[in-house]
């Protein structure tokens, strides 16, 4: 939506009308119903009342409740009340936008990998004492049978389950 509206302002459009001239164009990628084109389309019923479109702006970074909108929309009350160059504000803040989009991505691929090797090591050690109950029922016996395997093998699951739990932790860093 930055980008699209980026280039109307660009070709010369005014910023309320570079905001109602992106529905057209964002409904066409993203589809008609899409939660931006549905903001976008309140920001224009805002606009046709004759409110300023800080109101309505503010309003949908509020709505969303994400940084990026949330940012964007004070970084544009305080370029268009200052006088800043709003073009070159908002195609900035489409460009870090996109970077960071770009960033978290490589993130999520380069962790992928991580978190399918977590995945599998989970499961291994109940693969591995399922095989051994299996193929030999006595080697297990005495750590099933007696007070001291079974307080061993409890600290054992528990420790297990912490490092489990450990593991989930690291890989699910928010970005």
């Amino acid at each position: 939506m930055i980008s699209i509206l980026s280039s109307f302002l660009s070709a010369g459009y005014s910023i309320e009308n570079a905001f109602i001239a992106t529905i057209p164009d964002l409904s066409a990628l993203i589809g008609e119903n899409s939660y931006m084109v549905e903001e976008l389309k309140l920001i224009k019923h805002a606009l046709s009342m004759n409110r300023p479109l800080e109101e309505p702006l503010s309003q949908f970074a509020f709505r969303s409740g994400l940084d990026d909108i949330h940012n964007f929309s004070e970084i544009f009350l305080v370029a268009k009340r200052s006088g800043g160059e709003l073009c070159e504000i908002i195609q900035h803040s489409s460009s870090i936008i996109h970077d960071k989009l770009t960033i978290r991505e490589e993130i999520l691929t380069l962790s992928a990998a991580k978190r399918f090797e977590q995945k599998i090591m989970n499961g291994i050690p109940f693969f591995i004492i399922f095989y051994l109950n299996t193929s030999s029922p006595d080697f297990f016996s005495i750590l099933y049978s007696s007070i001291m395997g079974r307080i061993i093998m409890t600290v054992a699951l528990l420790i297990y389950l912490f490092a489990i739990y450990l593991s989930q932790k690291i890989i699910s860093i928010p970005i």
